[in-house]
């Protein structure tokens, strides 16, 4: 009869460092293998639901927005009488920013204005986008900036 050597505990294979470095290893891809899936499951959710930062809402019918394009323009409350540079259409809003439809010549440069919206005191928003729809005629895209 052959006798079995028995083999300490502290000696096994999977106690060995090779092996716990293994596990961690397929731990380790098996994080990352769902984190992927995650993800990749957001990006098609986004996709399909059309998915954006920030909540946009109808605006109340015909709201407006004013802008002042000119640079070192304050702000200050809007009067009745007080000229602006542009008007546009509010064609939908979100705590962070706005898109319009204006009626322009040309591209408006990307820059800092100053926008009131609605019934919104005057602030200052950054040109983030732009879209020309017919001659004309461009939707524009405003953050607001705090």
């Amino acid at each position: 009869m052959s006798k079995k050597k028995s083999i300490p505990p502290s000696e096994s294979v999977a106690s060995s460092p090779s092996a716990k470095n293994k596990a961690a290893l397929k731990d380790d891809e098996r994080l990352l293998a769902r984190e992927k899936a995650r993800n990749e499951a957001r990006d098609v959710a986004k996709k399909i639901l059309n998915f954006r930062g920030s909540t946009r809402f109808k605006p109340d019918p015909l709201t407006v927005a004013y802008l002042r394009l000119s640079e070192g323009s304050p702000i200050k409350k809007s009067k009745p009488n007080e000229s602006w540079d542009l008007v546009g259409l509010v064609s939908n809003e979100s705590f962070t920013g706005c898109a319009l439809i204006v009626i322009q010549d040309e591209l408006i440069q990307e820059k800092t204005i100053i926008v009131k919206v609605g019934a919104l005191a005057p602030m200052p928003a950054k040109i983030v986008w732009q879209k020309q729809l017919e001659e004309n005629i461009y939707k524009i895209g405003l953050q607001f900036e705090s």
